[in-house]
Parts: structure tokens; sequence; C-alpha cells
């Protein structure tokens, strides 16, 4: 008997032991970066506000949408990362969980999106060229995700199902006269593979976000569909690399993908008998650069966008064509210490909405991206 009663404390002495060592496989991380812009802003008059004058400004700011504090966790196959940032009514950048669960990864929460895929390393404002060429697809959302690794070409694939992007009707909101409410039946899908062999790197991404408009007084509801699709292709050898990539979509502007979308669908007929007139685009983003050492570098991009819907016969189609370029040269000072000299020029050509063609004039933006990580 007291040998069994031996036995048992030092079984319970070792279970009790055993919990700490279990608690300490956990781990938390915290980290966090701030960013500055010290930039001139020069607008042309007909991109300014009030498009009378051209404008120029200081611009002597912190960077509050990219600027950020966060904390990783781990516990075995369970993970997760909340990060935030101080930019009034938008706090939360990730706020997610994820479960390795042998032959993939499951995540629940927000965080990065399939469709999101940066090209170019354009820093100012956390990054100006979305809406030029380098779209960033649906950036952060929530929803579930799942991911597999694909040994045979070196990359991952990723499935969500998404938050819907739905927009408040009424009169700027509506693409449909009347409608007075929205419905959604399906999440925003979106998938995307990447590959990597050798030098050359890249991915393929597909993403699609449907929703209605709805006129509760006549019951009648219109459907209102977005999709995207984007390659990306790298590659690096020593120094030097070379980045680009090509998206084709339709009504981004009413979609959860980020593209700055200038024109918008629009309805054409009279209910009950309405037709809605889609929004083609075209855009793609390019970058090239040079790494002189560890501590300098030097980068240049281009991006190009074009919008266009088709009007009735006999008139003329709307359109929209913007470009962008820029310039940069690193400067890495200490261990997550970083300065980027830029000049960034956005060039919004012109737009032509129902037979109006009104001018958009440039912006640029000169000036120094001050980045330290802790």
């Amino acid at each position: 008997m007291r040998k069994l009663i031996v036995l048992l404390v030092a079984a319970a002495f070792l279970v009790a032991m055993g919990l700490p060592a279990m608690a300490a496989e956990k781990s938390v991380t915290f980290y966090g970066n701030v960013r500055i812009t010290t930039a001139i802003a020069d607008f042309d008059k007909e991109a300014a506000p009030g498009g009378k004058f051209s404008d120029k400004d200081l611009d002597w700011a912190l960077d509050d949408g990219s600027s950020r504090f966060g904390a990783k966790f781990a516990a075995g196959d369970i993970a997760g990362n909340v990060e935030i940032r101080p930019r009034d009514g938008g706090y939360v950048r990730h706020w997610y969980g994820s479960w390795n669960f042998g032959a993939g990864k499951l995540l629940i929460g927000q965080t990065w999106t399939p469709t999101f895929q940066v090209v170019t390393g354009q820093a100012m404002y956390g990054g100006l060229l979305p809406g030029y060429g380098d779209t960033l697809g649906s950036l952060r959302r929530a929803g579930l995700q799942i991911h597999f690794p694909i040994k045979a070409v070196n990359g991952t694939l990723k499935l969500a199902a998404l938050t819907p992007n739905t927009e408040d009707v009424g009169a700027e909101k509506s693409i449909v006269t009347g409608t007075t409410d929205t419905d959604t039946s399906l999440p925003d899908l979106e998938g995307s593979l990447s590959f990597g062999f050798g030098p050359l790197s890249g991915s393929v991404a597909l993403g699609y976000n449907t929703y209605s408009e709805v006129n509760t007084a006549t019951d009648k509801e219109y459907d209102i569909d977005s999709w995207i699709g984007m390659f990306k292709l790298a590659y690096s050898g020593g120094p030097f690399y070379v980045k680009g990539r090509v998206y084709k979509g339709q009504n981004l502007a009413k979609s959860p993908f980020i593209a700055s979308s200038v024109l918008s669908p629009t309805d054409i007929g009279t209910a009950p008998t309405v037709n809605i007139q889609d929004v083609d685009e075209l855009g793609f983003a390019a970058c090239a650069g040079f790494k002189f050492s560890d501590k300098l570098g030097f980068e240049a991009g281009y991006g190009q966008v074009k919008e266009e819907m088709d009007r009735p016969a006999g008139t003329v189609n709307d359109e929209n064509k913007r470009k962008s370029y820029y310039l940069q040269a690193p400067i890495t000072l200490a261990k997550g210490v970083k300065i980027t000299p830029e000049v960034v020029v956005l060039d919004n050509d012109h737009k032509i909405v129902d037979g109006t063609r009104t001018e958009l004039g440039k912006k640029t933006y000169y000036g120094i991206y001050w980045f330290i990580a802790f």
C-alpha cells in the first residue's frame, strides 16, 4: 500500500511539474513600428480641392494607417495575431486565430486576404499606388480562410469566404433609381496560388463579390456583380530585382477589391426594365530595383489603369485613364531604422462620364518617409 501511495504521490508530482512545462510551450511576441511622412504635396488646379487653383502644402504627419502595434500568440498548432493602429475609427488591422491541422491551416478572423498582392515598394502614405495599377485586392477582411502548401510549385493555395461588400443605398450610392435596401446571399469568395522556381516567383488570384439592390416598394432586385483576376511575376538575381503584375476586373468601384476606381456601373432604362451597365477595368504595375549594399538601394516603378463603360449606340462611352510613377532610394541607418527619400507622381489624366470630359490633373509628392521598428 505504501508503495502504491508513493507511486501516486510521485505521479501527482510529475504531473504538477509537467503543468508549467506545458504552459511554457505558449509564447507571446510583441512588436510594432512607427512611420512619419515629411513631404511636399503639390497639386495641379484640376486635382486640388475646389479645382480652381493649384495647391502646394507641407505634410508633416504620422502615418496612422500603417504605424502599428501587435502581439503574436503561439501554442502548439494554435496561433493568433492581434494588431492595432492609431487611426480613429479604424483601429484594428489584424485580429485572427489559426489552427494547423496537418494538411493545411484554418484561419478565422481578419487578416490579409488571398487577393492581397502588392508589387511595388512605393513608401509614402503607406502606398499611393493601389488605384494606379498596384491594386491591393481586398487588403484585410474578416471571414474564414484555409491555406494548403503545394510542394509541386513551392507555393501555397489559399481559399477564402469573407464578409461580402455592399453599398449604402441612397441618392449617391444606389446604382438603380428607387432602391432602398441591399441583400446578400454569398460571401466575398477569393482564391490564390503562389509559386516559386529559383529566381522566379509569382502568383495568380481571383475574387468574386455579389449583392443585390432592392426596391422595397416594387419588390424588385438588381444584382451587382464584381470580380477581379490577377497575375504577378517577380525575378530576383543578386542585387537586382524586377516585379510586375497585371489585373482585369469588373465593377471594382462596388467591390471589396481596392482599386480606387473612378467609374461606377449605372442603370440604363426605366423600371421595371433596367439593365446594369458594367465597368470594365484593366491595369498593370511594375517596378525594378538595385541593392547597392545592405544600407542603400534604389527602386523605380510605374502603374497604369484604364476603365471603360459601354453606353447605348450613338452615345459616347464612359472612360477613365490614369497613371503613376515614382523613384526612391531606401537608406537603412541601423537595424529597424530606415528612411526613404521618394518622389511620386499621380497623373489622373481625365474622365468621360455621359459624354462630358473632365480633366483631373496631377498630384506630386516628394519628401522622406521615416520608419523605426521596435
